[in-house]
């Protein structure tokens, strides 16, 4: 075998020299955009979204009423029109759609009451907005 001992010196050379490059393109970039240690979360966080509705962080079950079990009804279900305060919390729940049944729109009201959730956005900011929760009651 006649191999070369300067052909391995030339491609050690050129990975060190390769190496060298990488390193200095990645202290150019750190050194191009520096965040500062202080700068809080929110404020490094991008708002992408013109608007945003309000979401249910904790969405909670509603009790199935007794006195409606005993009747095996076919499955219901209740819409409720939620409106959400700039804090998230709830500041009105009413029945939307009802399922024909007072005993279900009230427990699908008592579990929208019992939900937690983030407001809803305009331009970054929270905002008072209205949303829909559905619930599905099947005896």
């Amino acid at each position: 075998m006649n191999a070369n001992p300067l052909k391995g010196i030339f491609v050690l050379l050129a990975v060190m020299v390769g190496m060298v490059v990488a390193l200095a393109a990645i202290d150019h970039f750190r050194e191009s955009a520096p965040m500062p240690a202080h700068t809080p979360v929110a404020a490094a966080t991008k708002c992408w979204a013109a608007e945003s509705a309000p979401r249910v962080v904790r969405a909670e079950s509603p009790m199935y009423p007794d006195s409606v079990a005993v009747l095996h009804l076919p499955s219901k279900t209740v819409y409720v029109a939620v409106t959400i305060d700039a804090s998230g919390r709830l500041a009105r729940a009413t029945v939307l759609q009802s399922s024909g049944n007072g005993a279900l729109d009230a427990a699908a009201l008592d579990a929208a009451r019992r939900s937690s959730f983030a407001p809803g956005t305009r331009k970054c900011v929270p905002v008072t907005r209205r949303a829909a929760m559905r619930f599905i009651f099947n005896s």
